[in-house]
């Protein structure tokens, strides 16, 4: 039963590491610049944003109250 035990610990520690062996194994695929320093462009003909929900915001800063919304 012990042995049982450990070695399901040990897969499952194993299964916790994978994420952070990922984030390691690749530190150069997750860059949003070109290779020569100029930023990517990003082709958005055709799109429009739909607003599905707008509040306006309260809270706690009373200065802020009613001047901006949520969408």
């Amino acid at each position: 039963m012990a042995h049982d035990t450990t070695t399901r610990r040990d897969l499952l520690q194993s299964f916790a590491a994978l994420p952070l062996i990922a984030l390691l194994a690749r530190p150069g695929d997750a860059t949003a610049q070109a290779p020569g320093g100029t930023p990517v462009k990003v082709d958005t003909k055709g799109l429009t944003a739909k607003i599905k929900f707008e509040s306006v915001l309260a809270g706690y800063l009373a200065e802020l109250n009613g001047k901006y919304k949520l969408r």
